[in-house]
């Protein structure tokens, strides 16, 4: 800018016949005491300090560093938005393994069981019991009972829980076990538990009251809202107790629990529980008896039964007093069609 400002001076030298003055860096010509040209005497002033240039280096290494701090957070950013997205990716996966995994459970379970226990479901013991099971499969071991009755318990509505019976683990003979415990398949003769059991009956009740079936299914319960839980819900074929430590004892830990927290829903109160033998009243130890009434005896097997302790125990009339009591109404124990 200042070269082409000053250019009408130079010309101006040039019509006077002044010789001409070379710009920066260039000698000066005129004559001692002569006043300096103007044009020269600014082209050859060295450089001093540009204030301006100080400030445009100052504003734009800022403006640098505003542009770097922005790219940080940025970058910072989209970092983060990329650890959402693979932690997002990462539990769709995990949810659909799961899924995979309890496919059974939601086919096979009564949709009110479903739901309520469906956290526990998803919890790491219940899939790692899914991943046993099906690795024994794979290894060609048989199971009982058959995958699709292993929630034949939750045929009894969740909401109409009356009576539990607590059992050990399923029977583990051919066509025996079908999700209840102490019952059987029609068709399979009833096993010596269960012959006890009806027997027990017959005597508590009268014969008007309970009539003893041409078979051991003891399914037509369920609708009475008596609930058949096994402590165990599986087991290899001809090695009782093989599932012992599977991890099913903590899942049916839970239904107890929630029963033992669930009132009646005619009611404010509880359920009746019977525990036959030192394990079912292990198991259930820490139902709270001042809500619920604990019926307990010997196990109704031939080895404890006949010890004392089984037969005269009349938990199944004990227990429709104690409906009755309450307003709710009593199981019919004769409902084995």
């Amino acid at each position: 800018m200042i070269r082409n400002y000053f250019k009408p001076v130079e010309n101006i030298g040039l019509a006077a016949g002044m010789p001409p003055t070379k710009k920066r860096g260039v000698e000066n010509t005129a004559a001692p005491g002569e006043p300096v040209p103007v044009a020269v005497a600014l082209e050859t002033m060295p450089d001093g300090p540009d204030d301006n240039g100080r400030k445009s280096s100052s504003c734009a290494a800022g403006e640098t560093g505003a542009v770097q701090k922005q790219k940080d957070v940025e970058d910072t950013e989209e970092a983060q938005i990329m650890k959402k997205i693979e932690a997002n990716k990462l539990a769709a996966r995990k949810r659909l393994i799961e899924s995979q995994q309890l496919k059974l459970e939601k086919q096979t379970m009564a949709e009110d069981w479903y739901t309520a226990f469906l956290p526990e479901l998803h919890k790491p013991y219940f899939l790692a019991i899914k991943q046993a099971l099906n690795k024994e499969l794979q290894d060609g071991r048989v199971i009982y009972p058959a995958l699709e009755e292993i929630y034949s318990f939750t045929r009894c509505s969740l909401k109409d829980v009356r009576v539990v019976i607590i059992g050990q683990d399923p029977y583990h003979g051919p066509n025996q076990a079908h999700g209840l415990c102490f019952s059987v398949k029609k068709g399979v003769p009833p096993p010596p538990s269960l012959n006890n059991i009806f027997r027990e009956l017959e005597t508590d009740l009268g014969n008007s009251a309970f009539t003893r079936p041409n078979h051991g299914s003891l399914e037509g319960w369920c609708s009475e809202g008596v609930l058949l839980l096994n402590a165990g819900l599986t087991v290899r074929k001809g090695e009782p107790n093989s599932h012992k430590h599977l991890g099913w004892a903590t899942f049916t830990d839970a239904i107890i629990a929630h029963l033992d927290k669930t009132n009646m829903p005619e009611r404010d109160h509880g359920l009746v529980f019977m525990l036959w033998g030192a394990f079912a009243q292990k198991k259930g130890a820490k139902i709270n008896r001042k809500k619920h009434l604990v019926l307990t005896a010997k196990h109704p097997s031939p080895l404890s039964a006949n010890q004392g302790g089984w037969f005269g125990c009349k938990h199944f009339s004990k227990a429709n007093v104690w409906l009755k009591e309450k307003g709710v109404k009593e199981i019919n124990w004769n409902h084995l069609p």
